[in-house]
C-alpha cells in the first residue's frame, strides 16, 4: 500500500496577546484604613497598586483587593447597588455608600484615593464597623407600633394620605451616613438615624404610643447642627424629622395629624 503523501503543513496566524503593562496612567493607589483591635495597638493604612477598571465601584474596588490581593481585608456590604445600605464608609473623608461610588470619580489627579470607616473610633476590623451602639439606640427609640388596646381584634389598612405623612422614614436602611455626617458621639447622644426611626412611628396613624413624642424629645439638645444630619442616599433628610419633633407639644395628640 502507497502511503500517502501528507501536504504542508499551513502557518496557523494568531493574534497578538496583550497583557497589561504596569504604569501611572493604567494604575491607581487606594490608601484604606486597616486595624485589627485584637492584634493593632493602633490603627495603620495600606496602600494598594490596583489596576484601573472602567466603570468599577468603590464595593467592587474592595471585593477585587479582598480576593485577589489579601483576604484579611474586611468589609461589609452585600447588595452591590444601594438597596441593603451595608457598605458605608468614607472615601476622602465623605460619608457614602461604597456600592455606589465610582472609582473613577474619586480618584485625583495622582490617581489615588483614601478609604476609612465612618467612625475611626468604633471599629470591629479594618472598614467594618462595630455597630452595637448603633442598634441600641433603635431599640431605646421602640421600633414598633403599640397598638391601642380597642384596636388588636381589626385590620390596620392606611390610606395612601397616611403613608405620605411619613415622608419617606420608612426607607431608612440604616446606613449610618446620616450620624457619620453630623459627627454623633453615639456614646453621649441620639443620632439622626435612631430620631428618623421614632419619627416613622411617632407619624404613623395606627401608633397608640402617646409618650414616643416625650422619649424623643428628652434627648434633646443635642451638640450636631441638624443641618448636617440631611446627608442621605435616600433623601429623607433626617435633619428636617428632627426639626419636626422638637416642634411638636407634648400632650397634643392633634399634632401626629400635623
Amino acid at each position: 500500500m502507497t502511503p500517502k503523501k501528507m501536504g504542508k503543513k499551513k502557518a496557523v496566524t494568531r493574534e497578538p496577546t496583550i497583557s497589561f503593562v504596569p504604569g501611572v496612567a493604567n494604575n491607581l493607589h487606594a490608601t484604606i484604613f486597616r486595624y485589627n483591635p485584637s492584634m493593632d495597638f493602633v490603627p495603620r493604612t495600606h496602600t494598594y497598586t490596583m489596576e484601573k477598571k472602567e466603570g468599577e465601584s468603590v464595593w467592587e474596588l474592595l471585593s477585587r483587593i479582598k480576593h485577589r490581593h489579601d483576604g484579611s481585608l474586611t468589609f461589609r456590604g452585600n447588595c452591590g447597588n444601594g438597596a441593603c445600605g451595608g457598605c458605608g464608609i468614607k472615601v476622602n473623608g465623605k460619608p457614602t455608600l461604597a456600592c455606589t461610588t465610582q472609582v473613577a470619580s474619586s480618584l485625583d489627579a495622582h490617581n489615588t484615593m483614601r478609604i476609612d470607616p465612618l467612625d475611626e473610633k468604633s471599629v470591629k476590623k479594618d472598614l467594618a464597623q462595630d455597630e452595637t451602639l448603633f442598634f441600641a439606640q433603635f431599640l431605646a427609640v421602640k421600633p414598633w407600633i403599640q397598638l391601642r388596646s380597642n384596636e388588636h381584634v381589626r385590620q390596620h389598612k392606611m390610606s395612601l394620605q397616611e403613608l405620605e405623612r411619613l415622608d419617606r422614614a420608612p426607607n431608612c436602611h440604616m446606613c449610618q451616613l446620616c450620624n457619620t455626617a453630623a459627627r454623633t458621639d453615639l456614646e453621649k447622644e441620639l443620632g439622626p438615624a435612631a430620631f428618623v426611626k421614632g419619627y416613622r412611628y411617632a407619624r404613623d396613624m395606627r401608633d397608640g404610643d402617646v409618650t414616643r413624642i416625650k422619649l424623643l424629645q428628652s434627648h434633646f439638645p443635642v451638640h450636631y447642627a441638624l443641618k448636617s444630619a440631611n446627608l442621605c442616599p435616600r433623601d429623607i433628610m433626617p435633619g428636617e424629622k428632627m426639626e419636626w419633633i422638637k416642634k411638636q407639644k407634648i400632650g397634643k395628640s392633634t399634632e401626629r395629624s400635623k
